[in-house]
């Protein structure tokens, strides 16, 4: 993220602050000149809804694309978790939901600018959502400070609590282990184009590789990855992985082995 766009970010969030204390002074403190204590026309939206028994998610989730957590496959599940939890009196009484739908674009602009306004106007108990992992970065470092529960089918990163790669990293070191393989060579797939971020696929080795090099085998390192492209060619494919293999072979000894 570049050194504008953070400066960017953190003013949003000082004026976020800002919007936050005066919102509290209008609903605690009364106009001098008005003996009514209870000023209903000055409640916080947040307020307001938990008065009324109201319970507003924000659902911030790309509403196209081909992701597998869009808006149009996900909403189905939503609405039938509330009609459950509606027919469940032991799970919740007397309360109302509604979904605030937003969309991401997946995007580390526009999902965290949309839970800003839904923070900024007090219209969110709970976000779910977003799900991409550069949208939910900065978003997660937010809500420690609003106050405001985050839960996403994302963030499977290793940086995430929990990260549902980090379990994998954890499988397959189990496997390695077993089988007694100790040199490995690993080949992932990454943008080219460093504006799109790193790739899912790198998310997906990054643990593993850690996992490996601190408990298996520490003198592994860079030289035993190989990145591809899309649009490589498959003669360039085909190298890649014969060097790779080349590698990892080529070095085996009796003190690589466990």
């Amino acid at each position: 993220m570049s050194v504008h766009r953070c400066a960017v970010l953190k003013l949003i969030f000082v004026t976020c602050l800002l919007n936050d204390y005066c919102v509290e002074l209008t609903t605690t403190v009364p106009h001098p000149n008005s003996h009514v204590q209870d000023c209903t026309a000055c409640e916080s939206p947040a307020i307001r809804r938990h008065r009324e028994n109201k319970i507003q998610i924000g659902v911030i989730l790309p509403f196209s694309g081909d992701y597998e957590y869009r808006l149009d496959l996900v909403r189905p599940a939503l609405e039938h978790a509330r009609e459950y939890i509606y027919s469940n009196t032991s799970l919740i009484r007397n309360y109302t939901m509604e979904f605030d739908y937003r969309d991401s674009k997946c995007s580390e602009t526009h999902g965290p600018l949309e839970a800003i306004d839904m923070y900024t106007k007090k219209s969110a108990d709970l976000f779910l959502g977003p799900a991409c992992d550069y949208a939910i970065a900065v978003v997660a470092r937010f809500t420690r400070f609003w106050n405001i529960p985050i839960i996403s089918a994302g963030a499977l990163v290793a940086a995430f609590i929990m990260g549902s790669f980090d379990k994998l990293a954890e499988f397959v070191l189990s496997v390695l282990i077993q089988f007694h393989y100790k040199q490995i060579g690993m080949i992932t797939y990454t943008n080219k184009n460093e504006l799109h971020g790193k790739s899912t696929c790198w998310f997906t080795m990054e643990p593993i590789y850690l996992l490996v090099l601190t408990q298996l085998n520490s003198n592994l390192s860079m030289k035993y990855v190989e990145t591809f492209d899309d649009t490589d060619s498959p003669a360039k494919f085909e190298k890649s992985l014969k060097e790779l293999s080349n590698k990892c072979r080529g070095e085996v000894n009796s003190s690589n082995l466990i």
